[in-house]
């Protein structure tokens, strides 16, 4: 169904309207039309509806055709208007189309109406139909011109008769000299470059010879500013008639894209090749997304092998509950450093520091995670830290040994005078007295001594630090010297600390060394500790606040040192002495260790006023302190105990406090002798004192997890010198006895061994 016509009639004449009507109705043109004679209202018809074409009359009431084609001039309307009217001179007639009426039918002559009105409507219909394509074309020019300089690329034309070129704009700025580029072809040949051009020029030659038409490379060109820009030509060819008339293309510098491929092609293999491990983690899965060659090859498995494992699988520190805990945690946190052991792919353990921080890829977050294998060194500072105590053991030895004579000569004459006149009862007991204080003298000296060369295995205890200082003073004062003068002063409140005593220990034999270095002619070492809370704001680390730290103050009166000295004082293997007399690593070692306590240390000094080192340690609650139990408050203790020992003298002892509190006992030297007794009288026996590491005949465990396993619910003391490495323990009830001990400390772990099984005695 066709769309009405839409008309505008004109007119102020009944009769002339109805003539106009019976003339358009007669005709098969469908129509829908509008009468008015009110030059208001036309306008603003004209204005809101739209008309296809306007009839009007030459002269109405009030106003004329002109008005009409006015209004539509006015607004560029392409409307045609056909004037229908009476007798008009030729010059009005005339004057009217120019204004812009499309032709004028008489009134007296309708019969041309409708052809002429058809008429003017298919042109009209024309002139539309070819302003719309107009409109269409500037539209796709101007689309096809953004989208040419959006793209970056520049577009170019060969014509293959003329050998002439045409570019896009886009093309003088790869040029880069302002000229306009040539319109030839062998002019644009010449950019290329020597090595390229042939293979260019025999590429499009062949595409033009082809029947596809196609062609695609890369080749170098010269820019205006003579440096070359690697361009990415694709072109076709157009035929006509089957002939090859033209040739049309785009090219892509693609200089700085290149550039940023063999950038990252360099890091990824500065990365892959790296010293470090590095990966990058699903924190939800524990997957590998990506890592280098070092972090497979670091555990001995091949890339295919590593890209199969997760964190679960390489990690044997933590249960799959802590490792997962610790992926989320480690989501949340800007960044993470911590120590873990990873399982190599022959089942050795590997030490391992890694450095964690999320990253963000495509919405998710992932964790980029560097990890070294820090095993060997480890090894490696292990055995310098050792060397460093056997460098003050060997400072130690002669003070060690004066004090030793000095004891083992007031038991020696006590017992030779014994010998020559036997004792009186008070005479007797004033010498057990005496030699008792000396065996504790003695064994506190050696105790201290372990405490220092103890290798570095960690034995956390707690204990009060200001009787650990005073008796390391005590230990230092011949290495330190006659011309040293040590001051001590002590707060009121007493210092328990939760740390490994013999580590700490040597911290400050270290930083007593330095001050009597720092003092080659005598001076004055002041040693003050105190409670602090200004320590939180010192050490500027928020994760400290809320905790009681321990302020120790090691002063000397030396030479002090340099700006310089002290901004390096604290590096490893940086040292002031003499080559030969130290390795600088006591200060470094010193550090790190307060640090893996949970504390610091800073230093104070200059030239010629002396030095003050500052340590911090946390305190442990007074409420946990361990009070020492009664060794007095005796009880019945165990019928059966067997008592394994090599070392004849003290099983002799040993077995008369025992027997001397009522036990029965059954004394081997050995783990065979001891298996024996097990099995002959297993039932009776409630506890066992057996040395910590005496190992067992063909049995990989040692004596002790034997016994373990044939007597599940028997009580257990292991006894052991205080320098020994800590050995696993059996499981159930398990106490450690550290030697040279006394009677009282032994039947104190005997009667708490066996709670109800005491007697009096």
């Amino acid at each position: 169904m066709n769309t009405p016509v839409r008309l505008l009639i004109v007119e102020d004449n009944p009769s002339d309207i109805d003539l106009l009507l019976r003339q358009l109705r007669r005709s098969d043109l469908e129509f829908a039309s509008v009468v008015s004679d009110d030059i208001g209202e036309i306008h603003q018809l004209i204005s809101e509806q739209a008309f296809d074409a306007i009839l009007t009359d030459h002269q109405l009431a009030g106003f004329t055709a002109s008005e009409v084609l006015a209004e539509i001039a006015g607004r560029q309307l392409d409307i045609p208007v056909l004037v229908v009217s009476g007798a008009v001179g030729e010059d009005r007639a005339a004057a009217l189309m120019r204004e812009g009426a499309v032709d004028f039918v008489r009134k007296e002559n309708l019969s041309r109406l409708v052809p002429a009105l058809q008429r003017e409507l298919r042109e009209a219909a024309g002139r539309r139909h070819l302003r719309e394509a107009t409109e269409r074309r500037t539209r796709s020019e101007s689309l096809l011109r953004y989208v040419v300089e959006l793209s970056g690329d520049s577009f170019w034309e060969w014509d293959l008769a003329t050998g002439g070129l045409a570019w896009s704009d886009t093309f003088l700025a790869l040029c880069g000299d302002g000229s306009s580029p040539s319109s030839k072809i062998n002019v644009w040949r010449d950019r290329l470059h020597p090595e390229d051009r042939e293979d260019v020029v025999v590429g499009i030659d062949a595409a033009i010879a082809s029947s596809g038409g196609h062609w695609s490379g890369t080749f170098r060109f010269k820019r205006g500013d003579g440096t070359w820009a690697l361009l990415m030509t694709r072109c076709f060819v157009v035929r006509e008639e089957g002939h090859a008339v033209r040739v049309i293309g785009a090219m892509s510098d693609i200089s700085e894209r290149q550039s940023l491929i063999e950038r990252q092609r360099v890091f990824t293999a500065l990365v892959d090749q790296a010293a470090e491990s590095i990966g990058v983690i699903d924190p939800e899965e524990g997957r590998f997304l990506e890592f280098n060659t070092t972090a497979h090859r670091s555990l001995g498995y091949t890339q295919e092998e590593f890209a199969s494992k997760t964190v679960f699988d390489i990690d044997c520190q933590h249960s799959q509950e802590e490792i997962t805990r610790l992926l989320q945690q480690l989501r949340q946190t800007e960044k993470r450093d911590l120590v873990t052991r990873h399982r190599a792919k022959d089942g050795a353990l590997r030490e391992v520091r890694l450095h964690s921080r999320p990253i963000r890829i495509q919405g998710r977050t992932y964790l980029a995670a560097v990890w070294q294998d820090v095993t060997e060194r480890l090894a490696i500072e292990a055995e310098l830290r050792q060397a460093q105590k056997m460098d003050i053991m060997g400072q130690m030895a002669g003070g060690v040994a004066h004090d030793f004579n000095n004891i083992l000569a007031v038991m020696r004459l006590n017992l030779d005078l014994a010998q020559m006149n036997p004792p009186t009862p008070s005479e007797l007991t004033e010498l057990v007295g005496l030699l008792s204080g000396m065996v504790d003298r003695a064994s506190s000296l050696t105790q201290r001594l372990l405490h220092i060369s103890r290798k570095d295995s960690y034995k956390v205890e707690e204990y009060l630090l200001d009787e650990a200082l005073d008796d390391l003073i005590k230990v230092s004062q011949r290495i330190l010297g006659d011309r040293i003068e040590i001051r001590r002063i002590r707060t009121a409140s007493k210092l328990l600390v939760n740390a490994d005593r013999s580590i700490i220990d040597q911290v400050f034999m270290n930083l007593f060394i330095n001050a009597r270095d720092a003092m080659p002619d005598g001076g004055v070492l002041t040693v003050e500790t105190r409670i602090t809370e200004s320590a939180l704001q010192a050490s500027g680390t928020t994760s400290r606040q809320g905790r009681r730290f321990t302020q120790i103050r090691i002063s000397d009166t030396g030479i002090g040192m340099s700006k310089e000295t002290l901004a390096r004082i604290q590096e490893p293997f940086f040292t002031t002495k003499a080559p030969g007399k130290g390795t600088g690593l006591g200060l470094s070692t010193a550090r790190r260790y307060l640090n893996e306590h949970g504390g610091w240390m800073s230093v104070e000094s200059e030239l010629g006023e002396g030095t003050t080192f500052t340590a911090h340690l946390p305190l442990a609650p007074l409420a946990a302190a361990v009070s020492n139990p009664d060794p007095t408050a005796g009880a019945p203790l165990p019928p059966h105990v067997l008592l394994v020992m090599e070392d004849a003298p003290l099983q002799m002892l040993t077995r008369k406090v025992l027997e001397k509190a009522g036990c029965r006992v059954h004394l081997c030297t050995d783990a065979s002798e001891a298996m024996k007794v097990v099995e002959s009288v297993s039932p009776s026996i409630e506890l066992a004192i057996v040395p910590a590491s005496m190992p067992l005949p063909g049995s990989e465990a040692g004596l002790a997890h034997r016994i373990r396993e044939l007597l599940p619910a028997i009580c257990m003391i292991l006894t052991r010198l205080p320098g020994d490495a800590p050995a696993p323990l059996p499981s159930g009830k398990v106490r450690v006895l550290e030697t040279p001990f006394s009677v009282a400390s032994l039947t104190t772990l005997v009667t708490e061994s066996l709670p109800g099984r005491i007697k009096e005695h």
